[in-house]
């Protein structure tokens, strides 16, 4: 688990914990021994988001890097980063975001230019704003439009 807390999360947190009880793996990233921590058999240390690279796609044809603004504090590893190494690449995640931005998500732009901007707007779009659809002033409207609304691909539940 990374970047989750099921222990303390979960309306039915006792069955999670019961179940974690009974596994023979189990292994949870965290910057702390928080209540999922504590419950599982290993903890792999993660750093800091500000020791740490990413990207966002927050809406369509919007992304934003992130990028580490402190040197590592202590001897971590990033959870991605751990992911690669036990596929035995010898890729850093850096690498591999580089790599996609170049390769996939910048056109005209370079990825000095893109990483001094901190974001990237990208003209092509890949799936139309949720929200042109949507007026969420009254939610009643809204939830009315659900049934004959089209599928972008995406799927809601609600319970």
């Amino acid at each position: 688990m990374c970047g989750v807390n099921p222990a303390y999360t979960l309306a039915n947190s006792d069955d999670f914990i019961s179940g974690i009880k009974k596994a023979n793996f189990s292994v949870c990233f965290s910057m702390k021994n928080d209540e999922t921590a504590l419950e599982s058999k290993w903890v792999g240390a993660v750093p800091h988001y500000f020791e740490s690279w990413g990207d966002n796609e927050m809406i369509s044809g919007n992304f934003s890097l992130t990028q580490p603004t402190i040197r590592p504090l202590f001897d971590t590893m990033q959870f991605q980063d751990c992911l690669l190494k036990w596929m035995s690449s010898e890729s850093s995640f850096y690498d591999i975001i580089k790599d996609n931005w170049e390769n996939n998500i910048l056109n005209n732009t370079s990825w000095n230019q893109a990483l001094h901007d901190g974001f990237f707007k990208s003209k092509e779009k890949k799936y139309e704003n949720i929200y042109n659809y949507l007026d969420l002033s009254d939610y009643n409207i809204v939830a009315n439009k659900l049934p004959s609304s089209k599928s972008l691909g995406l799927e809601l539940v609600l319970y």
